[in-house]
């Protein structure tokens, strides 16, 4: 274990996850919540952010204690460091002041709004049903899945409550889903804001592009201090569409054009995969000839849940392909590879396919000779 382990995220920026529990984080695993069993629907925020489960993991993660409580909690951040030598804590620790944090007052920097759930307008490839109400649909429909299509957690008083006790200390609210610009109970929050007169928050909504601001919710968000939008796009043309599906790029690009003409603040948002690890250099070129300068989140999201999406898997003959053109992700694509994990990569997406009546293969030429039926 690393000599100290400090991660910024269990002081700043605890959410809940899609099902209600309680998170010191927006990543962590959700077999943590075996540790403390708190969610918002029984238990106030600061009821969580006190508790004797986040004081243990603060300390662990300080001293380099890797403990039951960090190994579960912070699985993912571990096997990104291990794997791609990168990760959300690693990043953040370039954002954050180690000594300000531990000497600062309570403050929460990005509450994640994620009660309103996992409904969704798009089945992204490495995604999950919990994530994703459509794609939880169709994993059902192929013996993939047996959970919930649909899942939200409505508020209690409890949860209110609670954060009304911290959001005077907020500095933002972040909306995620699912896509949550088409869930109306991000707009019955919103409202719940505007009836409490919370306007000094910043909303900053992540969204998969595939739909913009009614007049209405636009009037709605002028209230607020500042909206950030951070939108989706994996991939140029056809590969954006099968990574994203359905989301077409052309459309996209619109939609991208509609919030900067509305004057947010814009960011790009790329999730990194096997899939597009190749090909980020024509997605550049084509949104700086389409689009012009914007400010783009490349390389903070590698994907490495679901891991038959992870980058480092591909195989040699394939990384080397890439590396030949654009050298941006060397230091993933320098990693070894996993034949084994490929194969279920492949099957898993030709079974999509038969489902959709895609072809990876028409797009990614470069797999076909690694599948085996």
């Amino acid at each position: 274990m690393h000599k100290s382990f400090f991660c910024p995220e269990p002081y700043r920026n605890p959410s809940p996850n899609t099902q209600g529990d309680w998170m010191p984080c927006c990543i962590a695993s959700r077999n943590s919540k075996k540790y403390h069993n708190m969610n918002i629907m029984e238990n106030k925020f600061l009821e969580f952010y006190n508790s004797d489960y986040i004081e243990k993991l603060k300390s662990d993660q300080k001293k380099g204690i890797l403990s039951d409580e960090v190994k579960t909690t912070c699985k993912k951040c571990l096997v990104e460091e291990n794997n791609l030598g990168t990760s959300r804590r690693l990043n953040q620790l370039k954002r954050y002041n180690k000594a300000e944090i531990l000497g600062s007052k309570f403050k929460i920097d990005t509450l994640k709004i994620k009660h309103i759930g996992n409904l969704c307008n798009t089945k992204c490839v490495m995604c999950s049903p919990e994530i994703s109400s459509k794609l939880a649909q169709e994993h059902l429909e192929l013996g993939l899945y047996n959970g919930p299509t649909f899942i939200n957690q409505q508020p209690t008083l409890i949860y209110y409550e609670g954060l009304k006790e911290i959001l005077p200390s907020t500095t933002t609210l972040k909306f995620v889903g699912g896509e949550p610009l088409i869930n109306p109970m991000t707009w019955e929050f919103i409202d719940w804001l505007v009836l409490n007169k919370f306007f000094r928050l910043k909303l900053h909504f992540v969204t998969n592009t595939r739909q913009v601001f009614t007049d209405k919710q636009k009037e709605q968000l002028k209230k607020f201090r500042k909206v950030f939008i951070s939108l989706s796009v994996d991939a140029y043309g056809e590969k954006n569409y099968y990574i994203r599906y359905p989301s077409k790029y052309k459309n996209a690009l619109d939609n991208l054009s509609f919030f900067l003409n509305e004057k947010y603040t814009v960011d790009l948002y790329t999730c990194i995969s096997l899939l597009n690890i190749g090909y980020i250099k024509e997605l550049k070129d084509d949104i700086s000839k389409q689009i012009g300068d914007i400010k783009w989140n490349l390389g903070s999201n590698i994907v490495t849940n679901p891991s038959i999406f992870r980058p480092d898997i591909l195989p040699n003959k394939i990384k080397a392909m890439y590396l030949s053109t654009d050298k941006t992700f060397e230091h993933i694509l320098n990693k070894e590879e996993d034949l084994n994990l490929f194969t279920k990569t492949l099957q898993y997406l030709t079974t999509l396919d038969k489902h959709r009546g895609t072809d990876v293969f028409s797009l990614w030429p470069e797999f076909k000779e690694f599948y085996e039926k």
